[in-house]
C-alpha cells in the first residue's frame, strides 16, 4: 500500500492541524478569558456607581469632618442642659425657691413628687433585653420598665418626674412663676397647669406640674441644686401658703417696706 504523502495533502493536513490548534486553544486560553473579561466589566458597571460616590465624599471629606464637629457640639450643648441626677432635695428647693422669689406676687402650697420614669435609652447593647420586656407607646417609640432601664448597659439614660405644686398669686405672680421656671438652665418643662379665679381674695389659685430631666452616661458629676441665703423678714422661708396673701399684706404691712 502506497502511503507517500503528497505535498498537497501535506499541506491539508498542515492547514486542519493550525485550524485544530485554534481551535484548541481559543477552548482552553480565549473563551475563559472573554468571560472572565465580560465578569469583569459587568463588576465595574456595578462598582462604578459606588466608585464615584466614594470620591465625592473623598472630595467634601473636609466639609464633612466639620459638619461631625458641629454636630458632636450641638449634641454636647443640648447635653449641658441636662444633670447627671436629681434629688428629692433638687425637687423640694425648685419649689422653695420659686415660692421665695416673688414672696408679695405668689406664694406656694402642698407639693406632690411623682416617681422617676425613663423616657428614653440611646445605645443599649443588643439583645441585653428580652423582646417580650419591650412595649410600644401609641407613637411607636420602645418602652421598658424604669428597673430594667437602670440595670442595663446603654451610652446615656434620659429620666423624668414631675412636681406638682399649688400656688396662689396675683396676675403677675403667675407670669413671674411660669417665667422662672422656664429660664432655668436644667430642662425642665411644664406638664400641667390648673388655674381659677378666687372671687373672694381676689387672687388666682391653682396648681402647675413641671416635669424635670435628668440623663445618666454623661462625665458630669452630680451638683445640688444651691440653697439660697433666708430672706429677712419672711416667716416661712418655703412660702406654704398658709392663708391668703391679702390676709398676710394686711397683717405685717412692714413686709413691703
Amino acid at each position: 500500500m502506497d502511503m507517500t504523502i503528497t505535498k498537497g495533502q501535506r499541506d491539508l493536513l498542515i492547514g486542519l492541524a493550525g485550524i485544530l490548534i485554534a481551535v484548541v486553544v481559543n477552548f482552553l486560553v480565549a473563551s475563559p478569558y472573554n468571560e472572565k473579561t465580560a465578569s469583569i466589566e459587568s463588576k465595574n458597571k456595578e462598582l462604578k456607581p459606588i466608585a464615584e460616590e466614594y470620591q465625592a465624599i473623598h472630595a467634601n471629606v473636609d466639609e464633612y469632618e466639620e459638619k461631625i464637629s458641629e454636630m458632636k457640639q450641638e449634641g454636647q450643648e443640648i447635653l449641658s442642659h441636662y444633670p447627671s441626677g436629681i434629688e428629692r432635695e433638687d425637687q423640694l428647693m425648685l419649689w422653695a425657691n420659686i415660692g421665695g422669689s416673688y414672696p408679695d406676687a405668689l406664694a406656694l402650697g402642698d407639693i406632690e413628687l411623682e416617681e422617676w420614669d425613663a423616657v428614653a435609652i440611646q445605645g443599649i447593647e443588643e439583645g441585653e433585653i428580652p423582646a417580650a420586656q419591650i412595649t410600644y407607646d401609641e407613637d411607636g417609640n420602645p418602652k421598658i420598665s424604669d428597673d430594667l432601664a437602670k440595670s442595663a448597659s446603654a451610652d446615656y439614660k434620659l429620666f423624668a418626674g414631675v412636681s406638682a405644686m399649688e400656688f396662689a398669686s396675683t396676675y403677675d405672680g403667675l407670669k413671674y412663676m411660669l417665667t422662672y421656671i422656664q429660664s432655668q438652665n436644667d430642662r425642665n418643662s411644664i406638664d400641667a397647669l390648673e388655674i381659677e379665679y378666687d372671687e373672694e381674695t381676689g387672687f388666682l389659685k391653682g396648681a402647675v406640674g413641671v416635669r424635670q430631666y435628668y440623663v445618666l452616661g454623661t462625665d458630669k458629676e452630680y451638683m445640688p441644686t444651691f440653697i439660697p441665703s433666708v430672706l429677712t423678714g419672711v416667716d416661712d422661708i418655703f412660702h406654704s401658703g398658709n392663708g391668703n396673701l391679702s390676709d398676710e399684706k394686711e397683717e405685717n404691712p412692714e413686709r413691703d417696706e
